[in-house]
């Protein structure tokens, strides 16, 4: 499954976990013993070569310093895991902007069952381990079925996604669960509770050996009513309760701190106070103690203990208290007797290791499924999904997806039309787009709309200020009728004051089948590729999309240009000479190129000996932008049809798009973003038409088109903000 399916925008609904099977099993299946699980608590390794640790709700990942110079001594390590069989294989190193990127691959086999799946980490030569890529697809589980996940840190925010695949039609389809941005694991599980249990969760502790997702206090003691408060700390709450209520300020934010600091035991006790007789500032002071100390606050008891997952982590919990509660239910669930270490001389599980109480109780946990004592070696070429999805599979799924578009948006009945600038804000910041939601209205269920000037289809999934001071915003734009090159069939969007993220899918004609762009602390990254196994077959990154052009220019030509044009109706970059210069046709070449091409270049376009022809091509294509307003002028009657077809090639391949009607390059002379676009043109004769046109599009405007590149951007974008304010005034 591609890593780019991983990252689909798309809101939907976990099923919530079943109930306990009526009978369970009278023993426990046998498994073989666990490899490097948990050292202690917060940290794990993974064979040699990988360690995890987990400090303040953040992962950090490192490999082995002979695994990183590339000196491993087990080039391919097997390691089991209790929930399955893992062959950690030496990583590879890649150059990705200034630094070193060590990439692993982690092929991996569930004990209970299904297909072999794998982890891909992407982690820093250098560094202190707080930013990784984790990448995990073709996954298993009874519970989840086949999914994928996505899981990337910069050191300061976490980034989430969770795919699976699903029965549709003929075939199968990809649906996304949920899409997340946090600060910490532990902000990740409060928003979504359901799809980190169900498919995070278990994938991170089978990867690090860790339990990422804890439940907190609040959750643990109210599943477990029955446990009661320490009578000391109880005693020490009830002390504070005046405090609490005080006139000052001052004392009642003492108290907050003093109870904060009872942590736990505190919540505990909380909990059990009898509320009866206290003031409603009193009442608020400890359910919002509790509330910051509970994860899941929609959970009733009864679904938490008919969770083994939950039980298994209470069964690891540091209350002696809650271990013991939880074993007893999880005894009740399993038809046997569940030991803890310490308990009546048992040898169990130590407190902290859930890694191995899950491996003991997998059939508890997937009641029914069969768990293998010692999975085999996860078969590559399935892991992969080689097998499952071969480039013929891939492009008849991509074209099943663009036929079922159409009936998947008409579950959603089209509301109100807007233009793009009652959606959102659009502007550039130090080289790089920034994008804003207008506020204009919120969003909290998938919404249909229509957007003017927009040919596409428009499903907003969530959009609003959900948090204090921050807009998140998830949409996406199809249009279903593209199956090549011409541009992405469907877009994802996913932003918000922090971080600017799109996924492209493509149609089954097109020459890469997904392209993603990541806008994040000051960076601009894009990939693309070609195949299911999400290896990008181009890639890049820079600090502003002019130094992105600068290197790549293919990648923003025919890729970047057409998403934000597709999305928000802009040119985030100069329009391509093929288009301006068939716009601007008043423009002449340069009589010395247009000399060259008529003279030397087009003759041996045709040549007998194919060198000639190869060298002739070369030299065309090596006179630039200069070359393609010759190539436009050259009067091509009389040509043959070699030298005819290489010269439209040529042009092709620099956005002309045929000979278009004069209707069509006058609509774009008062194009007011075509015409922004072209102030900052290479060729200062065209920025001087595209201002002249601006003038008689707009009105009289004060720039420069002399100043140098970087100025001269910033004078374009303050005008393209004064003329869209002028246009909403207007309006």
């Amino acid at each position: 499954m591609s890593v780019a399916w991983a990252t689909v925008l798309f809101a939907a609904r976990v099923s919530a976990r079943g109930q306990a099977p009526a009978t369970a099993p009278a023993t426990a299946p046998t498994t073989a013993p666990a490899a490097n699980v948990v050292n202690e608590p917060g940290r794990s390794s993974l064979g040699k070569s990988l360690s995890f640790r987990v400090d303040a709700n953040r992962l950090s990942v490192r490999w082995a310093a002979d695994a990183a110079n590339g000196q491993a001594p087990q080039p391919r390590q097997v390691v089991r895991r209790p929930t399955g069989k893992l062959i950690v294989q030496p990583p590879s190193s890649a150059r990705i902007g200034q630094g070193v990127m060590l990439i692993g691959t982690i092929p991996r086999q569930g004990a209970a069952g299904g297909p072999a799946g794998y982890y891909q980490l992407q982690v820093p030569r250098e560094g202190d381990g707080k930013s990784f890529t984790i990448s995990g697809q073709n996954l298993y589980t009874p519970l989840a079925g086949v999914y994928g996940i996505n899981v990337s840190s910069d050191g300061q925010r976490l980034r989430a996604s969770v795919t699976r695949i699903v029965p549709a039609g003929v075939g199968r389809t990809i649906e996304t669960v949920m899409s997340a941005t946090a600060r910490d694991f532990r902000q990740l599980a409060a928003d979504q509770p359901e799809a980190v249990r169900v498919f995070l969760g278990p994938a991170m502790l089978e990867l690090t050996g860790i339990d990422c997702f804890p439940p907190d206090a609040g959750d643990v003691y109210r599943a477990f009513g029955a446990i009661p408060a320490d009578p000391e700390v109880a005693a020490a709450v009830s002390r504070l309760l005046p405090a609490l209520d005080a006139d000052d300020f001052q004392e009642r934010s003492r108290a907050a701190r003093e109870l904060a600091a009872t942590g736990d035991a505190g919540v505990l006790a909380a909990m059990r106070c009898d509320r009866r007789g206290l003031s409603p500032t009193q009442r608020s002071a400890l359910d919002g103690f509790v509330a910051a100390r509970t994860l899941d606050s929609a959970r009733t008891p009864a679904a938490a203990l008919a969770d083994p997952e939950f039980l298994i982590q209470c069964a690891a919990h540091g209350d002696p208290a809650v271990r013991q509660a939880a074993a007893a239910v999880l005894s009740k669930l399993a038809g046997r007797d569940v030991k803890l270490e310490g308990e009546g001389g048992s040898a169990g599980p130590k407190p902290g290791d859930s890694a191995a109480l899950r491996g003991m109780l997998l059939d508890v946990l997937y009641p029914g499924a069969t768990i293998a004592a010692d999975p085999p070696e996860p078969d590559q070429t399935s892991a992969f999904a080689f097998g499952a999805f071969d480039e013929a599979a891939q492009r008849a799924q991509a074209k099943q997806m663009r036929a079922m578009e159409p009936q998947l948006l008409a579950r959603h009945a089209k509301g109100k039309t807007y233009a793009r600038a009652d959606l959102f804000q659009v502007k550039r910041v130090n080289g790089l787009p920034q994008v804003r939601w207008a506020k204009k209205f919120t969003v909290d269920a998938p919404t249909r709309v229509g957007v003017k000037g927009s040919a596409g289809e428009w499903l907003i999934y969530r959009a609003g200020e959900f948090r204090p001071g921050n807009t998140d915003v998830t949409l996406a734009w199809s249009d279903a009728t593209r199956g090549g090159d011409e541009g992405p069939w469907k877009i994802h969007l996913n932003f918000s004051n922090d971080y600017f993220f799109i996924n492209a899918q493509y149609g089954e004609n097109a020459t890469m089948t997904n392209a993603s762009v990541n806008i994040v602390n000051g960076r601009i990254m894009f990939s693309a590729g070609r195949d299911a196994v999400g290896r990008p077959a181009l890639q890049g990154q820079a600090a502003s999309l002019g130094k992105l052009t600068e290197r790549h220019p293919e990648v923003v030509r025919k890729y970047l240009g057409p998403i934000f044009r597709d999305l928000f109706g802009i040119y985030v970059t100069p329009p391509e000479a093929g288009t301006v210069y068939a716009v601007f046709d008043q423009l002449p070449p340069d009589e010395g190129v247009a000399k060259r091409l008529a003279e030397e270049i087009v003759p041996q376009l045709d040549a007998a000996d194919a060198a000639d022809r190869a060298a002739a091509i070369e030299a065309l294509q090596g006179l630039g932008t200069p070359g393609v307003v010759a190539a436009l002028r050259f009067d091509r009657d009389g040509l043959t049809f070699e030298q005819d077809r290489r010269l439209i090639a040529f042009l092709a391949a620099r956005g002309w798009r045929g000979a278009q009607a004069a209707e069509d390059r006058a609509a774009l002379t008062v194009d007011v973003p075509f015409l922004l676009a072209c102030l900052e043109f290479e060729d200062a004769a065209v920025r001087a038409a595209a201002l002249n046109a601006l003038q008689e599009a707009v009105g009289p405007v004060d720039l420069d088109v002399t100043l140098p590149p970087e100025k001269l951007s910033a004078a374009v974008e303050t005008l393209r903000e004064k003329l869209e304010a002028a246009h909403q005034e207007a309006k």
